[in-house]
């Protein structure tokens, strides 16, 4: 290694224990309000220009192995596996696989799919947590992406350092924050998933007029609860003749369409609220999901609390 390759491994060093003793900060400030009982998980995308990744050099063996040192994570190749025994005629076929490295396996994976998987890591230990777990990493040929039992910001540390792992792995060792990578970034996105309890029915945030009409008809006026439930012979084959219900939230799903009225972009996004088990139901307690870092999914969840306990003010 050269005088000037040495003196970016050093710096990565240095920017790595910086990054994170910056990220570990930031979470030990950050407090989730009460009502977030917990942080599923985090991801993010981040679009970059294919030549700034170091696939066509890369040591796959070591770049594996060093994903599994630092992370302890696992190469992940299970849908490609199957397709390779499922179409393979040849004898053999899925021994020879098997034989095959992990770092062999894993330029396969690029070739074939686009995309190197890992799974079930662990990163470090930072803010007030021995590790977090790690559920997913993704090197594609066009961006890579982290999917992490935490908040975004880990998220993001990881596809930083795991990006600086395969370019050591290159032997083109590059600093994320450089100039020269930083150009090439051109998309972030993001979602977060909680489980928070709003500490009221979640039911609020269906219009009033709806629900009404909807628990009016269950059982008398349209019935609609008795004809859409199957019919027997006790009754006929008709609906039956007496029934009662309530109305609980189960999934809601919002769609938005945005545009970028500067660039002409248009996404949609989605923000998600599920009663995942039936004790949940009815009682405010839900996971909510959206395409947002975790800071600002925090505000939605606020906003929300506060319009389910304040509606006549929710819109002022």
């Amino acid at each position: 290694m050269d005088s000037s390759s040495a003196e970016v491994k050093s710096a990565l060093g240095k920017l790595d224990q910086q990054r994170r003793d910056q990220v570990s900060r930031q979470i030990e400030a950050t407090q989730p309000p009460d009502l977030i009982r917990s942080v599923q998980s985090s991801e993010v995308t981040i679009n970059i220009d294919p030549d700034v990744l170091p696939y066509e050099d890369m040591d796959y063996d070591k770049f594996v192995e060093e994903m599994r040192k630092r992370y302890r994570l696992r190469l992940d190749t299970s849908d490609l596996e199957v397709l390779i025994k499922q179409t393979q005629n040849t004898p053999g076929a899925a021994t020879t696989w098997d034989t095959l490295s992990d770092g062999e396996k894993a330029r396969i994976s690029l070739s074939a799919t686009q995309t190197i998987t890992f799974k079930e890591g662990k990163f470090p230990g930072l803010g007030r947590d021995e590790y977090t777990a790690i559920y997913a990493m993704a090197f594609h040929s066009q961006n890579l992406a982290a999917k992490v039992h935490g908040p975004t910001a880990i998220a993001e540390l990881l596809v930083k350092e795991a990006f600086e792992l395969a370019c050591d792995a290159a032997a083109i060792p590059r600093k994320w924050e450089s100039e020269g990578v930083q150009r090439e970034v051109a998309l972030k996105s993001y979602g977060t998933h909680t489980k928070v309890d709003l500490g009221l029915n979640v039911l609020g945030v269906i219009a009033p007029e709806f629900r009404a009409f909807i628990e009016q008809n269950l059982g008398d006026n349209l019935s609609l609860g008795a004809k859409m439930m199957a019919r027997s012979a006790l009754d006929g084959f008709n609906p039956p003749s007496k029934v009662a219900g309530t109305v609980v939230l189960d999934d809601l799903i919002l769609k938005l369409s945005v545009l970028d009225l500067q660039t002409g972009r248009t996404e949609s996004p989605r923000i998600q609220i599920r009663a995942m088990s039936l004790d949940e139901m009815g009682r405010g307690i839900v996971d909510i999901i959206s395409a947002l870092p975790f800071e600002d999914h925090v505000k939605l969840i606020e906003g929300l609390a506060d319009a389910l306990r304040y509606p006549e003010t929710a819109l002022q």
